[in-house]
């Protein structure tokens, strides 16, 4: 009996507003039913919620390429081929890797063949999706410079709270965004907020009155939050001093795409843009009234050492954000920070610090004196090369160019004609462009073996230092205390009372077997 094509789907759309015209849904139906239409049977589905321009960092298209590479499955069936990868190099490297593995990968409204023709149309396409979106952002970063040298203020997706577009048009009598005036609706608001810091209020009580008071927040929702209150205190826009080019776009690694601040060289004045809500001196009060509040809750700690695992170390096993410390009648207490729990919805919760810090320590203890754990996990993760699947891939991929490079380079030596000798000549400038790229991708996945050797020096001095501390343990004063547990990456999340564990503590780098659970044994 004939064996069954197994298939896995593979959808993918930009980002969750479906930037790019698809749906996952239609993707996957459309994916299934070419497979019903050829009896193929579908093994999986894997989807990523991810921009194109990333292949290494998708966590789906990689669990999808291991499957691939164990060839748990016969065909790959993607919608179109910029939902797979629109860059060339990309998708060379993924395809090279199926064909090596003996899996077809095929294209729905794309289909395609094996035949050299085929070939240089996947190449072209893919160069081509992604020259497009390169010139997308020249585009759009043009357009932004040109408006804001012609002192325009780049426009959002709303005007800043407090304001409105004025009623400005152009030549044509088109409505144009040219200039904010006062929105009488919401402009007190914004002047109540920094006078009543100014007054020496906080962000937070300031957020919990406008809440109560039914106000709307600046996206019409009825919950305001402290950093919203000191997020406009901080905007200059409400002193009437309107700058462009603030902020930049830039993607860092393990976090996506982040707006970071531009340099004050950068930055773009745009005078007679915006009328000020707020007098210049109110502001500058607010402004440092708003400091001396998170230096007051700094300093209004009278016994930090009454907190072993303060500062960042103990977190909500809810939201993820940092424990405060707060004394109260019963002794200090550890609890989930206010705008924490307004923004997340946390339960309101504390924990003794006498009773945690002194069961989380009695646990890290307990598990230092277990530094065969150490060992063991060296052992695993010395056998486990991160990067050695990839690095196989594009070195094979490489190959592959290297090798078409010289059967073209052959070919222009042999041809008389002049037109088809240009064409071989754009092919091998092609090629010398995806060799580049390969390489460079090759260079950055040494990087990150290199990050791995790293983490087994950074083990074997681990390993040395446990031995050498578990002797003095007991002797370990509150200064120590804090150090051994920064040395360790200890982190504490902390639950409700009717949550099972109530606490777990993780030590990173995972060098001691599983988390911590309110107690445990060397066994």
């Amino acid at each position: 009996m004939a064996q069954t094509n197994r298939a896995a789907l593979y959808t993918r759309v930009s980002s969750t507003g479906q930037e790019d015209n698809y749906s996952l849904q239609t993707q996957e139906a459309s994916c299934r039913a070419f497979a019903a239409e050829r009896g193929w049977e579908v093994a999986g589905v894997y989807t990523d919620v991810h921009t194109r321009v990333e292949l290494w960092e998708r966590p789906q298209l990689s669990a999808l390429r291991e499957t691939v590479r164990r060839h748990d499955v016969d065909t790959v069936i993607c919608y179109a081929i910029d939902r797979l990868s629109g860059d060339p190099v990309h998708l060379g490297v993924i395809l090279s890797e199926a064909d090596h593995a003996g899996v077809d990968v095929v294209f729905v409204s794309e289909p395609l063949d094996d035949s050299p023709e085929g070939q240089l149309i996947r190449f072209v396409r893919g160069y081509a999706a992604k020259i497009e979106h390169e010139k997308i952002k020249e585009r759009t970063m043009r357009g932004k410079l040109a408006r804001v040298q012609s002192g325009k203020p780049t426009v959002g997706p709303r005007p800043p709270y407090g304001y409105r577009w004025r009623d400005d048009r152009d030549q044509n009598g088109k409505p144009v965004k040219l200039r904010l005036e006062e929105n009488p609706e919401t402009a007190w608001v914004v002047r109540r907020i920094f006078s009543e810091i100014a007054s020496g209020s906080s962000a937070r009580k300031v957020a919990q009155r406008l809440t109560e008071e039914g106000v709307p927040t600046p996206t019409g929702r009825a919950l305001w939050i402290g950093s919203t209150i000191s997020g406009m205190l901080k905007h200059p826009t409400y002193t009437g001093h309107v700058t462009a080019w603030r902020w930049k776009k830039e993607k860092v690694k393990g976090r996506g795409v982040v707006n970071t601040s531009r340099p004050a060289s950068d930055h773009a004045s745009l005078p007679d843009v915006a009328p000020a809500l707020v007098a210049p001196e109110v502001a500058t009060r607010a402004r440092a009234q708003l400091g001396r509040n998170k230096q007051q809750a700094v300093r209004n700690n009278p016994n930090p050492e009454a907190f072993l695992l303060r500062g960042g170390i103990v977190r909500c096993g809810y939201c993820g954000g940092a424990l405060v410390g707060r004394n109260s009648r019963f002794g200090p207490l550890y609890r989930c920070n206010t705008n924490h729990r307004d923004r997340n919805g946390c339960p309101h919760f504390s924990i003794m610090a006498s009773i945690l810090d002194t069961a989380v320590w009695d646990g890290i203890r307990e598990r230092l004196t277990c530094p065969d754990v150490i060992a063991a996990e060296l052992h695993r993760l010395r056998a486990q090369d991160p990067t050695r699947a990839d690095v196989t891939s594009l070195d094979r991929r490489i190959g592959e160019v290297t090798r078409r490079q010289r059967n073209l380079m052959t070919r222009l030596a042999d041809e008389d004609n002049a037109d088809v000798a240009a064409l071989i000549r754009a092919d091998v400038a092609a090629t010398v462009d995806e060799q580049r790229r390969l390489e460079q991708e090759r260079v950055d996945l040494e990087r990150q073996r290199e990050g791995w050797r790293l983490a087994q020096e950074r083990l074997t001095e681990l390993d040395l230092w446990v031995r050498n501390v578990t002797a003095k343990l007991d002797e370990f004063d509150y200064a120590k205390r804090r150090l051994a547990l920064s040395e360790l990456g200890a982190t504490v999340r902390v639950w409700a009372t009717d949550h099972s564990p109530r606490w777990e503590v993780a030590l990173r780098p995972d060098a001691f077997g599983p988390p911590i659970v309110n107690t445990t044994t060397c066994g």
